[in-house]
């Protein structure tokens, strides 16, 4: 497949006044010379050239040309780019060319930055970055996808793997080596660095719940009775549309989404069906998909109405530290709030009046909301970005701890190894050479 030159638009789908086609492999420069009928481009610089059809010679476009040959291109192939105007009818054609005349092949889905990956011009850590940084929506996940990128996180990984590496060396040095001259406490400062390592593992696996909720969207959901206003603040705090505003209860029967950006981080705004007693099986499924919504949520905003009853089953039902409640439609003549913050002080749980009708209250709340978005993601200093590295981290976890239990020193040296493979599966790195590197530079084994 390497052997293949490929293509693609490298540029978004739709009309625009510019559109870049990529072409990387070894007939890159051949089909550039023979589509600008011309010999030679210079390194990463702008060439303008006519297009043409080389089968009629017809005139495509006039437009740049950017040769970068390997191995310093994104792919560590030859690439060449095609700079166009981005006319739907004008890139069909170009595209009509490239795949019929000169055999080229449609570059499959991330299959450029997979090139650039298998010829070691990034690893697969900055590989799942590319992807982050496209579809960053807040600057956030903009951050954290620079750094992967630009590859801190994959540093702190291979600090980890190299670690295990010098461990490894040092147990095996005293499995093969026993007639050598080697330190008289190996195993003992290999059990240590072990043990250090576990420790800044785990907190590392702690902490990366917030990089985790920084890329998918910390989860607020809107929670309540029936009519109580939930649907109309998810339209208040969302500014359109989003979910139906109806007087008769039980409008809202499924989960609806919104997406907001709160202080640069990303915030998924959840609302629900209301909480009731029904035998409407369809009611029912929205009961359960609410409470659903609320337990995977971050931080759950229980709606009351001011001019009802506390409510203090629904109250005790969601109790906990992610539970804050609004008081809603203080602005109705009949609207009780002496009862509500009564109830709510005696259970201990922070409350906010407001109106979402006349928005006395919206602003308070929004900054609640950002105080508890901005505390919880803010500082997030875990390299564990993904489920991928969550999994592969704690398999090596695992093999860490299973290593301080092992009877015989080649038992433990396998449980390292497994660890060490285990980080390296994130990056992609895993050579067993090195460890050999490490005995016999650290020892002087044979001299």
């Amino acid at each position: 497949m390497l052997n293949d030159t490929i293509f693609a638009l490298a540029s978004a789908h739709g009309r625009a006044g510019i559109a870049v086609i990529r072409i990387s492999g070894p007939d890159a420069v051949f089909t550039a010379a023979s589509l600008c009928n011309r010999e030679g481009f210079v390194p990463r610089h702008a060439h303008f050239a006519s297009v043409r059809d080389p089968r009629e010679g017809t005139l495509l476009d006039r437009g740049i040309v950017i040769f970068f040959p390997a191995p310093h291109s994104y792919t560590g192939e030859d690439v060449i780019e095609l700079h166009l105007h981005g006319g739907a009818a004008l890139l069909r054609r170009v595209m009509a060319v490239l795949g019929d005349h000169f055999n080229l092949r449609l570059a499959e889905a991330g299959e450029f930055t997979r090139r650039a990956f298998e010829h070691g011009r990034i690893d697969l850590v900055e590989a799942e970055g590319v992807r982050d940084l496209i579809e960053a929506e807040t600057e956030a996940q903009h951050q954290l996808a620079l750094r992967q990128l630009e590859g801190s996180i994959s540093r702190q990984y291979e600090q980890w793997r190299h670690e295990l590496i010098t461990i490894l060396a040092w147990l095996e040095a005293e499995i093969d080596f026993t007639d050598e001259e080697l330190p008289d406490d190996l195993s003992h400062r290999a059990e240590e660095k072990i043990r250090d390592l576990i420790g800044r593992i785990k907190r590392q696996l702690d902490d990366g719940q917030r990089a985790d909720l920084i890329r998918q969207g910390y989860r607020i959901a809107l929670i309540g009775r029936p009519n109580v206003g939930k649907s109309s603040l998810m339209n208040c705090l969302a500014r359109r549309d989003v979910a139906i505003v109806s007087d008769i209860a039980g409008t809202t029967r499924d989960v609806l989404e919104a997406r907001l950006d709160l202080k640069g981080y990303l915030v998924d705004l959840i609302d629900t069906a209301g909480q009731h007693e029904t035998d409407d099986p369809l009611e029912k499924i929205g009961v359960e998909r609410a409470r659903e919504a609320a337990e995977s949520a971050s931080l759950n905003l229980l709606i009351v109405d001011a001019t009802q009853p506390p409510d203090r089953d629904l109250l005790q039902f969601y109790r906990d530290e992610r539970l804050f409640v609004l008081i809603n439609k203080i602005d109705r003549a009949e609207a009780d709030l002496s009862s509500h913050r009564s109830m709510l002080r005696s259970l201990d749980l922070p409350f906010l009046p407001l109106s979402v009708k006349t928005g006395e209250g919206i602003d308070a709340l929004l900054a609640m909301m950002e105080e508890r978005v901005v505390g919880a993601l803010s500082g997030a200093s875990s390299v564990v970005i993904r489920h991928r590295h969550r999994q592969a981290i704690a398999q090596a976890l695992a093999a860490l701890e299973q290593s301080l239990q092992a009877d015989e020193i080649t038992m433990r040296a396998e449980d390292i190894r497994m660890a060490m493979r285990y980080i390296g599966s994130i990056t992609g790195l895993v050579d067993v050479e090195e460890i050999l590197d490490v005995v016999f530079r650290d020892f002087c084994i044979g001299k």
